[in-house]
């Protein structure tokens, strides 16, 4: 169990170039029972994190790319590999990795620029890690029969179990937000912008709805970012199909 989830960073941390891998207290050193590892990537946790267990389904595919864009970029920030500069991330030090490459060969952007593009490529990165590491498994699938699509079955449950109750915990927790490790502020405030109901439902996220405020700012402005971008789309596809 604990070799499973620590090997789930080991194997992506390409996908973000962050330099060494970072360890300490986050979500799934205070799990229930204490036992488990720290993950390393947070772009794989938010993938795991939309996991169903109950239904063996993956949920939010259409809000999941964004979410994964804006961990990597929120773990290049704490990294000290971007900053922000009036709203706009810049590459400090080496480049470094094609992300930071991308952002230095370019003129000034905003953070919902860098968010919503290259998904495709993450979506692949993490999810192909997570097959490498033994953690998923994809399988084909069809809708109502007819329709292809990749199904994916998290090999180990327990690990999706036991990230989901860490955060309902951190969600819970009545300390200063800005006491929180960036990690976990970071998975609950982007669980709350693309609406996963896997961890927490509507109401609770309703009823914590400053809570997440105060861990999304902890967390940076990529997952401020990242709730911008998800909610012009939701808009965009209303007033298409309206």
């Amino acid at each position: 169990m604990s070799a499973a989830i620590d090997s789930v960073g080991r194997v992506v941390a390409s996908v973000v170039a962050c330099g060494p891998l970072w360890t300490g207290r986050t979500l799934d050193t205070v799990a229930h029972d204490g036992a488990v590892e720290t993950t390393e990537s947070l772009a794989a946790r938010i993938y795991l994190s939309a996991y169903d267990p109950t239904r063996q389904r993956l949920t939010g595919r259409g809000e999941l790319g964004v979410l994964m864009r804006a961990a990597a970029l929120t773990e290049l920030l704490h990294a000290g590999r971007l900053h922000d500069v009036d709203g706009r991330p810049a590459v400090q030090g080496p480049a470094g990795g094609p992300l930071l490459t991308e952002i230095e060969a370019s003129r000034p952007r905003p953070w919902t620029h860098w968010v919503g593009r290259g998904e495709k490529a993450m979506w692949r990165e993490v999810q192909d890690g997570l097959v490498a590491a033994r953690l998923i498994r994809l399988e084909p699938r069809r809708i109502l029969g007819i329709f292809p699509f990749t199904g994916v079955v998290v090999l180990d449950p327990m690990v999706v179990h036991r990230l989901h109750e860490a955060m309902s915990r951190i969600l819970r927790d009545h300390g200063p937000a800005d006491r929180a490790d960036f990690r976990d502020a970071a998975l609950v405030g982007l669980a709350a912008a693309g609406g996963l109901r896997t961890a927490f439902d509507r109401r609770t996220a309703r009823e914590h709805r400053a809570r997440i405020a105060e861990l999304s700012t902890v967390a940076g402005p990529a997952v401020a970012a990242a709730r911008k971008v998800i909610k012009a789309r939701q808009a965009a596809a209303t007033a298409a199909g309206g």
